[in-house]
């Protein structure tokens, strides 16, 4: 694939700025990172970001708390949720998640498509979350790789997503099917980069009220809308997923960062329909991460191959 090179201080002030706004549209790395919406009472609501995962098959990655936002519209799984009595598997029946995605761009005009997550997969209690799309061939998306190794301590990292949408209450679904909201007039939002430093690593979690899984702190504030989005290494990978702010339990300005290799393991969903009319073709295939990224299907860094496997008392299968 060839080589896009990305300012990732574009519209920054100046160096001592440690968070900016990057151009809302037509930024090379909007093509890498994504609104999130819900969509639920026939509106299409934005909850978060999330990011493109691939090159050979494309993936979505983004917070597991973003995916159960959904459940708030789902009574039963929300009684569940609480209750901490979820099945392994769930159907939402009342909203679904789906992703905006910028096509072809230019200075003042923007092409923009709503594209549904057809399956998710996560690891909990950890609050990353792995989905898949529907199927559309050559899409232009640009991914970086992932990175499964905790960051260092002091190493600086940007996280990167999305804020202030408007319009607030969401967007009609009438008004999007029939061509009539009009994204470029219509639709606005923030893109926002947050520079910070790595201050903790907390390989089992923070605690039991915020990130219930492994992951680090920076010391900078995220901005609502701002979780399930990419941290990004001065390496340029994907070292984890955004959050929460934590401040209030520090001392100072503080956010967390979820870890990727607790999901190594996971089953992860995709697949594609191929055909039309009277002939259609579903191809389904659940396949573990690490086999993926091993594969080259989902690029990494190479640090996948240092993670050590365990198995579990009594049987009970593997660890990372």
């Amino acid at each position: 694939m060839p080589s896009i090179n990305i300012n990732m201080f574009d519209g920054r002030p100046d160096a001592s700025c440690r968070e900016w706004e990057l151009p809302s549209f037509g930024h090379p790395l909007s093509k890498f990172v994504l609104p999130l919406f819900i969509l639920a009472e026939c509106r299409y609501r934005p909850i978060g970001t999330a990011l493109w995962v691939g090159p050979k098959v494309q993936f979505l990655l983004t917070a597991m708390h973003n995916i159960t936002e959904a459940f708030r519209f789902e009574p039963k799984l929300e009684r569940m949720f609480v209750q901490g009595d979820l099945p392994p598997s769930v159907t939402l029946n009342r909203a679904s998640l789906w992703v905006l995605h910028q096509g072809s761009t230019s200075e003042s005009e923007h092409k923009f498509s709503l594209i549904p997550i057809q399956t998710v997969n996560g690891g909990p209690p950890g609050d990353v979350a792995f989905g898949h799309p529907l199927f559309e061939a050559n899409r232009p998306v640009l991914s970086l790789p992932l990175s499964f190794a905790p960051p260092r301590i002091g190493q600086t990292v940007w996280a990167v997503g999305y804020t202030g949408f408007e319009p607030r209450e969401g967007i009609p679904e009438e008004d999007v099917a029939n061509g009539s909201f009009d994204w470029n007039r219509d639709y606005r939002h923030r893109f926002l980069a947050t520079q910070g430093s790595v201050q903790h690593i907390f390989t089992q979690r923070f605690d039991r009220g915020y990130c219930r899984g492994a992951c680090f702190s920076f010391d900078n504030c995220l901005a609502h809308g701002q979780s399930g989005g990419p941290v990004i290494s001065d390496s340029g990978a994907v070292v984890g997923i955004n959050s929460c702010d934590v401040s209030l339990r520090f001392p100072s300005a503080m956010s967390l960062g979820s870890m990727l290799y607790p999901l190594l393991l996971t089953g992860i969903q995709f697949g594609a329909t191929l055909g039309g009319g009277n002939f259609k073709l579903n191809l389904n295939a659940t396949r573990p991460l690490f086999e993926l990224v091993m594969e080259g299907v989902i690029s990494s860094d190479g640090s996948a191959e240092h993670v050590a496997f365990h198995k579990l008392e009594d049987d009970a299968g593997y660890g990372v």
